[in-house]
């Protein structure tokens, strides 16, 4: 059997046993984090199939992370610390990905000052609590049936808490924020879209409509329908089971 077969195999096996705890109420739990400041990244996890660690990356300490299914190498992640975002306050870390059976893929994420992170119940059947964090949203995913809550207080914008369930009839939520951005203030109307094409997993998909809230006494020949770009993802497939997601920004 070629080595190539055998991992294939091998994550068959795994993902089925994970499908089959979607009976078990307790589920699979999971947590990732991630602590940024001036000089360093922090990232730390405990997932399925995974295994748990803890890594520091610095401007001169690149990091590296093995993931392996069952001890069969699966891909190396290389992370390294280019410098500090312009854009936003974080740290600009690239990343590498390289494996014998994946294609390699590489580029850069802007991690903000503070901590973000997520836990995680794979196909469990009980809502999480949100926390204390200046973003936090809950997920409780379910077979035909998704309840969400969502609050934000940033500088940026902030966000009343937001819940409600979603549905196949009625599947789209929808609200609309004034936000802050380098151009200056702009509307934003938000579009949330559940799906439930794929068995044991809900699709999420987003999105970000940006409009300029334009100032009094326009120059003539200003565009009076300029429009920042949109923000669009999705659908996401995620694994159905309890979700909370933050992010608490640095204190000073």
């Amino acid at each position: 059997m070629t080595k190539k077969r055998q991992t294939i195999i091998m994550t068959i096996i795994c993902l089925w046993g994970l499908l089959a705890a979607a009976s078990a109420p307790a589920g699979v739990p999971g947590f990732f984090s991630a602590k940024a400041d001036q000089t360093s990244v922090t990232i730390s996890y405990l997932l399925p199939l995974l295994g748990a660690k803890t890594v520091t990356v610095t401007s001169d300490q690149p990091a590296t992370i093995e993931l392996k299914l069952l001890n069969n190498p699966l891909a190396t992640v290389t992370l390294s610390m280019v410098g500090l975002s312009e854009e936003m306050e974080g740290v600009v870390v690239h990343y590498l990905v390289e494996g014998q059976n994946i294609p390699a893929a590489e580029g850069e994420v802007t991690i903000p000052f503070g901590e973000l992170g997520a836990e995680m119940n794979f196909f469990g059947i009980l809502p999480m609590r949100p926390g204390n964090g200046n973003v936090e949203v809950t997920l409780l995913l379910l077979k035909n049936r998704a309840t969400y809550y969502l609050a934000a207080d940033l500088p940026a914008f902030s966000l009343e808490p937001w819940s409600g369930t979603a549905t196949p009839a009625q599947n789209q939520i929808a609200k609309q924020i004034t936000v802050q951005t380098a151009e200056g203030e702009a509307t934003a109307d938000i579009t949330i879209t559940f799906s439930w094409d794929m068995p044991a997993t809900t699709g999420i998909a987003f999105d970000i409509q940006l409009t300029p809230v334009l100032p009094e006494g326009i120059p003539e020949g200003f565009d009076n329908e300029t429009t920042m770009p949109p923000i669009q993802a999705g659908p996401i497939p995620i694994p159905n089971g309890s979700y909370h997601l933050w992010y608490k920004k640095t204190t000073k």
